[in-house]
Formats: C-alpha cells, structure tokens, sequence
C-alpha cells in the first residue's frame, strides 16, 4: 500500500480508482476529466511505476513481491464478498482531490474516494503472508479440511440470511424510486410550464441591448517573477475553488450522519471540481517556489489571485481597499517564501523545510482574512470543513495534507509497526538496524505531547479533512523522530543523509471502539 500512495499524482489516485473502486478505464477517465486514452496511459504508466518501486524495494527480486499476492489472488472472490463489511472509518488519509489536493507524497486518502478506500485498498494489497509447511500428516489434513467444510457451511448460511435482508432493501427502495420518480413527473411538468411562462414573458418584454462585460486577462494582482501567471484561464480557477468549500462542508456533514449515498455522491463533486486544477497545478510545478504540486498551487503570491478570481464569480468581489490590502499581503508572504532557502544549510531536515512553508502559509490565509468581510469569509471559509486539511481548499491543509501521513493505530506496539513500515523505506533504513529503530519510535511515542495522542481518528480523517493543527503539530513531532533516530542509533554520513531527507511526516491518530 505504501508503493501505491507513494507514487506522483496522476497515477495513484488513476490505480485507485481502476483497482480499488473497480471502475473501467472509461470510468476512470470521466472521473478524472481526460480522455479514456489518457486514462489507460495513465493506468499502464502508474503499473509500471509501480512494479518499479516494488522491485527495488525488495532488491530487483519481482518474485519476492508476487509471491505474496498469490494468496490474495487465490481468495479474491471471498475477499470481495466481505468487503462491504469493512470499515471505512480506517481508510488512511487521502481522498481523491487530485493532483492539487493529492498530489506529493499522498500517503493520506483524498476525498474523491481514495481515503475511503485506504483501509479496503491495504487488505486487498498486502494481505497476509501464508506458506504450507513441508511435511503435513495426512490426518492433520484431514481434520483441517473438516473444520473448513464446517466454517463454510456456516459461512453460507451466513450469507443466505443477508440475501434475504438485502432482498428486502431492495425491494423497499424500488418502491422509494417508483414514488420519487411520480414526485419527479410532478416537479418536470411545473417546471415546464414555469419554462413556458418565463419565454412568454420574454417575448413580450421590450428588448434591450446589453453590452457584455469584459473578461479578465490574466491575473488581478501580476507578479513579474512569475509570468506563467498569464497564461492561466482565472475563470476556471474560480469556477472550481469557489464551487469546493461549499461541497466539502456538505461531505463532512453527510459524513457525519452517516448517510453514506450523499457522501459518494459529493465525492464525486469534488473530483468533479478538481479535475480542471490538475494542468494548472502542473503548469505552476517547477515554475513557483513549493514543494511538490500543492506548495506552488499555496503559494501566496497564486492564491491571492485565486482568492480574488473566487469572490468575483460569486459576486463578492474585492473592493478597491481590499484589493490593495490583499496584494500587500500577498507580496509580503511570496517574498518571504522565497526567501525561505537562504537560511538552509545542507544539515537542514527536508520536514523543517516543510514545516516552515506550511507556517508561511498559515500567516498568509490568516492576514488575508483579516480584510475579507464576514459575508466573503463564508464563501471562502464555510464552518464545517474551515481548518480540515485538505477538505479547507483555502489554508496550509492543502499543503499538509501531501506531506503528512495519517497513521490510524489501536495501540503503542500499533503505531510503532506503522510509523516503522511508513519511515523505513523513505531513509533506507537496513533490515538488521530496523529492531533498535523500533525501539527508538517506542520510546518518542512514550515522550509524545498530549495535544498528540489526544489527536483521534474520524470520519473527516478518512477522508484527508484531519484537522490543520494536528497535522502541524504531528510534523513538528516526526522531525523530533528523526533527529532522535540520527542521535540514538548513531547513524553518519550516507545514512544520517538520508534521515535528513526524508519528506514524510507522520501524524499518530488513536482509533477509538468501532
């Protein structure tokens, strides 16, 4: 599972969708907003990208790795049969947002469907290792296969009764789709004579000649360090940013309630709206200062615009003071940015980095807030999903949300096996050096703040909407990890290199009783 969420945006979330949620290519390509050719491209490369990964992380030995789907193969059909019966609830971090909600190293699920899935997606990938012993006693087999027509039998008759249940939902909701589809006649009819009124009307009204308004060239606020400002469509930004906060409020309230039809159904608005962000995001990668595709689509300097372009679609738009105090704002956090790597050294650990552009953002969203008016602030920063990670499309969550991974744990011994198996390929850490390294994560997990392991997992985590400052905080704590893993296993050179480059961040979430 870990080789799937490490892979770059757009094929982890295309191998999610094709793979977990069994959609078709053509499925899979509308979900995105590309073509089905671009979809299955997309399928192929993330496959190889993919098998790549899994064959250098076992030492070029593909074998390794296939062996241990075998067992997963062998049972997929039962496996699927009990899938609905899963927890959604221990789904990971990330859900489908995109590459500008998703991408980094989305080790977390995304709305869209991806962190829903994390949990579903972990069983059907790492399964449980199986092997046969060598010599079996013919009567030990014997009794097995015994005890397994047993447990089948009452498997079966298990899942007769849940026939029966489900033939009764159905049959109910048949009869709840008859009646709205008569409430749906009723509604079309009114509506068509509404229609017809209306065109009357218009006929008879005298007509009068209205001059278009002209649109928007290029950005509100230009910024000559960054030209390809100029080449990006505004309208489309705002149209997607100012539908999403309202969408991710509606989810996190579906959610709450536990209606799960309406949460897959605004999932799927929220791809739906993120799917036209994705080339802007790749046109901002490499060209604006930030880590990754979400550091360059948080900068300050883009999201002022993006600010600007948003509250004007929704008719909201900046006054003239306003505007001027923004574009302060704005200056003032995208200089500091970019002054951000002056200060670093090569000692300096890739999650301090991250850490302080998170904070540049942060003071950023929270000046420009200050000269929104209370209505503005609604659109931008609805209650529900304000402060959610990436769930908040106006805040550091974005960013967060790409480097901090969610890690849902029961107990101590959980999180350290977790927090090892999401660390210890990102800083090479060698087999035999993993047990004293497992060690040192029990005891930072022993020394971890209350404001951490208070920290609980939900509904909004599974969905990548963990709370901003949790995520913060669970950053500040894994550079704290890794310094002490440097420290306590007295690691130099190529290998204390290493830890300093890791751009992971970890954030332990106690599950509470299902």
């Amino acid at each position: 599972m870990r080789a799937v969420l490490a892979l770059d945006e757009p094929y982890r979330s295309t191998l999610l969708l094709r793979f977990f949620d069994d959609l078709p290519p053509r499925d899979v390509a509308k979900r995105t907003g590309v073509p089905v050719e671009t979809a299955r491209a997309r399928i192929r490369r993330g496959l190889e990208q993919l098998r790549a990964r899994l064959d250098k992380a076992h030492g070029s030995d593909g074998n390794a790795w296939r062996l241990a789907l075998i067992p997963l193969m062998a049972g997929k059909h039962v496996a699927a049969a009990g899938a609905g019966a899963g927890t959604g609830a221990a789904a990971g971090h990330q859900l489908t947002t995109g590459a500008m909600i998703m991408a980094g190293t989305g080790t977390t699920v995304a709305v869209g469907g991806v962190a829903l899935a994390f949990g579903g997606l972990v069983a059907w990938w790492i399964g449980a290792r199986a092997s046969e012993q060598a010599a079996v006693e013919h009567e030990q087999a014997v009794q097995a296969e015994k005890k397994q027509v047993e447990t089948l039998r009452s498997d079966v008759s298990s899942r007769d009764e849940q026939v029966k249940r489900l033939t009764t939902q159905v049959a109910t909701l048949e009869a709840s789709l008859r009646a709205t589809q008569r409430e749906s006649g009723e509604l079309k009819k009114q509506l068509d004579d509404a229609t017809a009124a209306l065109d009357a009307a218009r006929t008879a009204a005298p007509k009068v000649a209205l001059a278009a308004a002209p649109a928007r060239k290029g950005p509100q606020f230009a910024f000559s360090e960054y030209e390809s400002f100029n080449d990006i469509d505004w309208t489309v930004v705002a149209k997607s940013l100012g539908n999403m906060p309202a969408i991710a409020s509606q989810l996190l309230e579906a959610m709450e309630r536990k209606d799960q039809k309406a949460a897959m159904g605004l999932i799927g608005k929220l791809q739906k709206e993120n799917g036209p962000l994705l080339p802007i995001a790749q046109a901002l990668h490499e060209k604006v200062p930030g880590t990754g595709y979400n550091g360059p689509f948080t900068n300050p300097a883009f999201m002022v615009n993006a600010i600007a372009a948003t509250l004007e679609s929704s008719g909201k738009p900046l006054t003239a003071d306003q505007a001027t105090a923004a574009e302060a704002i704005g200056r003032k956090y995208a200089a500091e940015d970019a002054g951000r790597a002056a200060g670093y050294t090569e000692s300096t650990f890739q999650v301090q980095k991250e850490i302080d552009e998170a904070d540049v953002r942060r003071r950023f969203f929270d000046a420009i807030r200050e000269v929104m008016t209370e209505d503005q602030k609604t659109t931008l920063w609805p209650a529900a999903s304000r402060d959610h990670g990436a769930l908040d499309v106006f805040s550091d969550g974005v960013f967060l949300y790409t480097v901090a991974a969610a890690i849902p744990y029961k107990e101590r011994a959980d999180l350290v096996t977790k927090v090892g198996g999401a660390l210890y390929p990102a800083i090479d850490m060698p087999e035999e050096s993993r047990e004293a390294a497992n060690k040192v994560i029990g005891a930072w997990f022993d020394s971890l703040p209350p404001a951490v392991l208070d920290a609980q997992f939900s509904r909004a985590s599974s969905l990548g909407g963990t709370p901003n400052p949790v995520l913060r905080e669970g950053m500040k704590q894994t550079l704290v990890l890794l310094q002490r893993l440097i420290s306590d296993l007295k690691l130099e050179g190529a290998a204390a290199d290493a830890v300093r480059r890791c751009a992971l961040g970890v954030v332990p979430l106690k599950m509470g009783a299902p």
